[in-house]
């Protein structure tokens, strides 16, 4: 009988410690985010587009892993200038999406994902064209 408790704890021992390792050195790395752009949010993931047109609305979304404190902002510029300031919530440290979204106007946009002490996470740009005369029905 103590033959068997012995194989069994070594089994559990092998399963949990392995994850206890990766998880350790995930945190050690600290905190990372994935953030890709899109024209809508289905099922909590980013439906992606490489374009976008005038008037359109535009979602940043973010996967965070690591995020001790709790948020991450999402801070979008128009052309070098700061338009909107989002605190998102972060309820997990080990992975977690969330998203901001902003309506469009010509110009170059970035999105920015910093913690909350202000370290950059991810950026990304795009830009957003002026609408030509056939399609404002000219």
């Amino acid at each position: 009988m103590k033959l068997i408790h012995t194989v069994l704890a070594s089994l559990c021992l092998y399963a949990v410690v392995p994850r206890l390792v990766a998880r350790a050195a995930d945190e050690a790395e600290g905190p990372k985010a994935l953030l890709k752009l899109g024209s809508a949010i289905e099922d909590r993931n980013v439906v992606e587009t490489t374009s976008f047109a005038v008037g359109e609305t535009a979602y940043a979304w973010t996967q965070v892993q690591g995020i001790a404190d709790g948020a991450v902002l999402h801070v979008w510029l128009r052309n070098g200038v700061e338009i909107a300031r989002h605190d998102l919530d972060v309820k997990s440290a080990r992975r977690w999406r969330t998203w901001s979204r902003a309506r469009l106007l010509p110009g170059t946009y970035t999105v920015r994902v910093l913690t909350r002490d202000g370290a950059t996470l991810g950026e990304t740009q795009f830009e957003v064209l002026p609408a030509s005369a056939d399609e404002q029905g000219c």
